[in-house]
């Protein structure tokens, strides 16, 4: 592991860390899928070793620590009224007074440290798996936690794709960390938001600032799972348990925190199932949800945010649902297995411009197994200007699997053109 410079006080790179720069955007750019990008030179990449800026996590209904501690007294009372629930009343009550998150004349705004304490230290009370009843009243005061604003330090910040800032004190005050693997893993996140900028259409490039939740959330989820790839491939290459630690304590962060009131915690849902194979595999498969969503955020910000929320619901196979459901075009594609992608592509776009022109929604369902040259040979075709044509007859016979039909239907409107 490359150790990287914390005791100079300047904001410049060295030689030898320009050079570690140079090959972590290297290895960034093949895992995130294309090809050589001139970007963000490496001294536009700055080193801020005097600056530890914070940023605060508010959801769309945020409540108070007052309200908060409302809903803990309303938790006591439950704990109160039975004798059995003593043990868990005593356990609750000596977490809440250690943190010291309820002194009268201090409600003080939670970090995110103390949001993941907290709530891992709920969710670990040993008598609550005897109690159904108060267990549910735990979960309800947990999400209530996730709703309080809470603060966080910044470890990096990206500037669309002109620039990227690495806090190094910040990052050399994580004590439950490897400081250097972390340095990597910073880098490699700002180096995804400044990629995902680069490679967006325009319009998606317009929307890149104003504060949305579910924008951000889409945007972090994405470059916390990247880091989190990176991460563990490098554990994998060089079996260095530092890089595990991180990735450990990344999942951490992730189950820990409220979605999307803490943006990254989406990450997760690109994990679920993933085996060693996957994360030591030098690229990552197109139809993985990951790289399926990560593509569509250059183009749009709701069907990533809906499969996110999908796949936390209801897990991956629920995420490729609701994904292809939202665009069958790419399921149709992805099932050809085209080894060529100028191919791939073209097939994508006949089926697009036949939506179009002949109005017609494409099923996944009831698509037929029409070859590239099918599709050529009836999008060729101009008879949906023409007066007789009919969406619902063509669609009849589109939809019959036999091009025949399509063709004796295109050549009878023909006919009547001409």
């Amino acid at each position: 592991m490359y150790k990287w410079n914390f005791d100079s006080r300047s904001n410049g790179w060295d030689q030898r860390e320009s050079a570690n720069i140079m090959a972590i955007m290297d290895d960034a750019l093949r895992l995130f899928g294309k090809g050589f990008l001139n970007l963000i030179p490496k001294e536009h990449i700055i080193k801020n070793t005097q600056d530890t800026p914070m940023v605060e996590y508010k959801g769309d209904n945020p409540i108070s620590m007052s309200e908060l501690k409302e809903k803990y007294d309303g938790v006591v009372e439950l704990l109160k009224s039975d004798s059995k629930y003593t043990s868990t009343l005593e356990e609750l009550d000596g977490i809440i007074r250690e943190m010291e998150l309820f002194d009268d004349d201090n409600l003080r705004q939670m970090n995110a440290d103390d949001v993941r304490e907290l709530v891992g230290r709920i969710q670990n009370l040993s008598e609550c798996s005897r109690f159904p009843e108060i267990a549910d009243v735990l979960n309800k005061f947990i999400d209530d936690i996730g709703e309080v604003p809470f603060t966080e330090v910044i470890l990096g910040e990206a500037y669309r794709d002109e620039k990227i800032i690495i806090y190094m004190q910040s990052i050399n005050n994580c004590s439950s960390v490897n400081k250097h693997a972390l340095v990597e893993q910073v880098l490699v996140h700002e180096l995804f938001h400044a990629m995902h900028y680069h490679y967006s259409k325009p319009y998606i490039k317009g929307s890149w600032d104003p504060k949305s939740i579910s924008h951000s959330a889409v945007k972090e989820s994405l470059a916390d799972f990247f880091a989190y790839l990176y991460i563990l491939r490098a554990f994998y290459r060089s079996h260095d348990m530092n890089y595990f630690i991180l990735s450990k304590e990344l999942k951490n962060k992730w189950n820990t925190h409220r979605f999307p009131n803490y943006p990254y915690t989406g990450a997760k849902v690109f994990g679920y199932g993933k085996d060693e194979s996957f994360y030591e595999a030098e690229l990552i498969e197109k139809d993985c949800l990951f790289r399926l969503v990560q593509d569509k955020a250059m183009e749009q910000w709701e069907t990533p945010y809906r499969v996110i929320m999908k796949t936390l619901a209801g897990g991956e196979k629920a995420g490729k649902e609701e994904y292809y459901r939202r665009h069958p075009i790419d399921y149709l594609v992805t099932e050809k297995q085209f080894e060529d992608e100028y191919e791939r592509k073209e097939y994508a776009g006949l089926l697009k411009l036949l939506e179009k022109n002949y109005k017609i929604k494409i099923n996944v369902e009831r698509f037929p197994d029409y070859t590239i040259d099918d599709l050529r040979s009836i999008e060729s075709s101009d008879v949906c200007s023409s007066p007789k044509y009919s969406n619902e007859e063509f669609e009849k016979s589109f939809y019959s699997g036999l091009i025949h039909e399509v063709n004796e239907y295109i050549d009878r409107l023909r006919r009547e053109m001409y």
